[in-house]
């Protein structure tokens, strides 16, 4: 999924970080959102326009509850995948969200192949222990949501869990745990 230029500049550690952006990274994190906030990126990998992702997000704020909505566009006209969600975000306290999202995937590739479109499912957690500390969950694809009814091919199930210290008003340290249950457990870090 598009990600900010925040997020992809701290090797994408990005699971307790609070803003508009938290609608793909952890749905719960959202409820640091304060006002109406939209984002949107482009990214050109190589130069190659078969690789170009484009992705938007909108965050709505409404008393202790943060709408989301966000759309992902990847690929060129022989294969393309299109991935829009809605979520929620709420405060269960003072200091813990939970985030919810439901994600429409569709995945559309040359005539030979045909189209899939299925639904996945999304849930974070954030903790804020201090005004300096934040720890950060989430999962994505709940369900291993399968790519079409009749293949065993299913959507990346993604769990991530990591921190943010926050230094000063403009400096901050994230680290983030990642496992892809396809791949091995990997950490990232940035500052």
């Amino acid at each position: 999924m598009s990600n900010s230029a925040r997020a992809l500049s701290m090797s994408n550690a990005s699971v307790a970080l609070t803003d508009v952006w938290a609608h793909v990274n952890n749905p719960a994190a959202l409820i640091g959102i304060k006002k109406q906030s939209i984002g949107i990126s482009y990214q050109n990998r190589f130069s190659v326009k078969e690789m170009q992702t484009q992705g938007l997000v909108y965050a709505l704020p409404f008393k202790n509850l943060v709408f989301s909505w966000g759309s992902q566009l990847y690929g060129y006209q022989q294969y393309r995948s299109l991935k829009n969600g809605l979520g929620i975000a709420m405060a269960l306290s003072d200091i813990v969200s939970l985030g919810i999202q439901l994600n429409h995937h569709s995945i559309r590739l040359n005539e030979n192949y045909g189209n899939t479109s299925v639904l996945t499912g999304e849930m974070g957690f954030l903790v804020r222990f201090t005004e300096r500390i934040r720890f950060g969950c989430s999962v994505l694809n709940i369900g291993r949501t399968k790519i079409t009814p009749n293949s065993n091919e299913r959507f990346t199930t993604l769990m991530r869990l990591g921190m943010q210290y926050v230094i000063s008003d403009q400096i901050f340290i994230v680290s983030e745990l990642e496992k892809n249950v396809l791949y091995p457990l990997s950490f990232k870090m940035g500052a």
